[in-house]
């Protein structure tokens, strides 16, 4: 499929990505967009995703050696955040599971970043792992 656009069209469409304003779009900007158009879809919301089952899968895996929830949420950015720069990425998110040997497919990524990225910003915040986490498992061991 080959779409072409007019100058004006490709502005207005950077305007809206670059959200910080900064002169580019980052992977994080364009992956809140597609988040956002995919949420709108009905056909991708009525897709199922065993992202619940990874995320199940991930923390028992993980998480058990950990006596409160907060230490395995500094983990797991310590893990995933390999940019440090405070956000998971789509990425990252890819890479840390593997790290921790979770083995999951692109769309299960994607349907765990749009579960555990409230803000939709394309990252996740280790607020927002944790707010996660915590109202799966509350505060105390997963």
């Amino acid at each position: 499929m080959n779409v072409r656009l007019e100058d004006s069209e490709v502005r207005s469409l950077f305007t809206r990505l670059d959200v910080d304003r900064d002169g580019s779009v980052t992977n994080y900007e364009l992956y809140a967009a597609i988040f956002t158009a995919l949420e709108s879809s009905p056909k991708y919301n009525s897709h199922k995703f065993t992202a619940t089952d990874t995320v199940m899968w991930m923390i028992k895996k993980a998480g058990d050696k950990y006596p409160v929830l907060r230490e395995y949420v500094d983990f797991l950015m310590r893990k995933f955040d390999f940019d440090n720069d405070g956000l998971i990425g789509f990425e990252e998110l890819g890479k840390g599971l593997k790290s921790i040997e979770v083995k999951a497919t692109d769309q299960e990524h994607l349907a765990l970043m749009r579960i555990l990225d409230k803000d939709r910003d394309g990252g996740i915040s280790k607020f927002e792992l944790f707010a996660a986490l915590e109202a799966e498992f509350g505060n105390t061991k997963p």
